[in-house]
This record gives structure tokens, C-alpha cells and sequence, in this order.
């Protein structure tokens, strides 16, 4: 299994104060540079979507062909035209529950929301996330669609399908560049823990 272990978050300019041995300048370029943005960042939204409702094709078919099949055999029993309403209303419902779903990407986290009545709200700390795959169907690929899959070690959101949304591949590079960013800030790192073995630890 794997865990992540987090050391204190601060800015390297307050571990410099805690630490008179720290000196800023003896960190790599890179790092410095990365740290020095992030300290003077506030959070801002980097990506927002929502799933496209191609993904409701296969319900929208089947509701399509219970209208279908009601409409006509309403021509010899009329009372089975009343039973036309249900798929209409079951597509109505499909289709404003995709739309009231939306993903926002932050410089800190991803945000989840969901529901038409009774919301819910999710966020998942970029940090948090361990691996980040993009993949395209066929269809996807004709409508210039595809799906981020994200998996974490927060509980309860281990595996995340961000499905069918526009610009998938600039939302995979993202979250790839803000991830490593953040944990660079953090300092965080991921340890793999093997059966019958010691931990094997190695940066994220």
C-alpha cells in the first residue's frame, strides 16, 4: 500500500527564521524559484468544467426508446400515451443532474460539487494525488472530449473521473505542473510500504 508523509507546511521564508542554519540560498534554483512563486500566490482557479452529457448517451437511448415504444402503442391502447411523461421526465432529470455537477481547479486543490436539491461539496488537496491518467474513446476523440482519472490517498476519493470534458490534455497538464508544485512546497513525499519488506521511500 502506499501512504504519504507530510512534513510541517511552511513557507521557506518562516523555516528560515525557526531554523538559523537554513539558508534559502543553499536550496537548487529551481526550487527556490517554485518556492518564492508559491509564497507570494494566492489561490486562484486554474480549470473549470463539467461533464460533457455525452456521457448520458446510453440512458438517453434507452429513455428515447421507452418514448418511442409508448408513443406507439398508444395507437391501440390510448391510456399508454399518459406513460410517455416517464422517460421524458427521467431525461429532464439526467440531463440537469450532469449539469449541476462541476469540477473547479484551484493553485491548492480540487473542488467537486454535486446535487440538485441537496448539494455536496468535495475538495481533494492536490498533494493528495498520486497518479493522473488521461484517456480518449473513439467517440471522445471525435468530439474533442476526454477523461482525467485521478487517484489519491484521500479516503472516501481515492479514484476521481473527471469524464468527458473539453481540454482534457491542458487539465492534465494542470494538475501534473500544480501538483509537483505543491508538494515541492509542502514538502511532501510518498513511501511505498512492500509485505516482508523495509519501507521504501522516494520522492513525489
Amino acid at each position: 500500500g502506499r501512504t504519504i508523509v507530510t512534513k510541517p507546511a511552511c513557507s521557506h521564508q518562516n523555516f528560515r527564521r525557526k531554523s538559523p542554519a537554513f539558508s534559502h540560498w543553499a536550496l537548487p534554483l529551481e526550487l527556490r524559484r517554485k518556492l518564492d512563486i508559491i509564497a507570494t500566490m494566492d489561490e486562484e482557479t486554474l480549470w473549470q468544467g463539467a461533464r460533457s452529457q455525452i456521457t448520458n448517451l446510453g440512458v438517453y437511448t434507452l429513455a428515447l426508446v421507452a418514448l418511442v415504444a409508448a408513443a406507439v402503442g398508444g395507437f391501440f391502447m390510448p391510456p399508454v400515451w399518459a406513460l410517455m411523461a416517464a422517460p421524458v421526465l427521467w431525461i429532464a432529470w439526467i440531463w440537469i443532474s450532469t449539469k449541476a455537477e462541476s469540477f473547479t481547479l484551484t493553485t491548492e486543490r480540487l473542488r467537486i460539487k454535486k446535487g440538485v436539491f441537496n448539494q455536496t461539496f468535495d475538495e481533494v488537496e492536490l498533494y493528495r494525488v498520486k497518479d493522473i491518467t488521461l484517456t480518449r474513446s473513439m467517440l471522445q476523440r471525435m468530439l474533442s472530449l476526454g477523461s482525467v482519472v485521478m487517484q489519491t490517498s484521500d479516503r472516501g476519493q481515492e479514484n476521481i473521473n473527471i469524464s468527458s470534458v473539453r481540454h482534457s490534455e491542458e487539465l492534465r497538464e494542470h494538475l501534473r505542473k500544480q501538483v509537483e508544485l505543491v508538494r515541492d512546497h509542502k514538502r511532501v513525499r510518498e513511501v511505498d510500504f512492500q509485505e516482508d519488506a523495509h519501507p521504501h521511500e522516494h520522492e513525489a
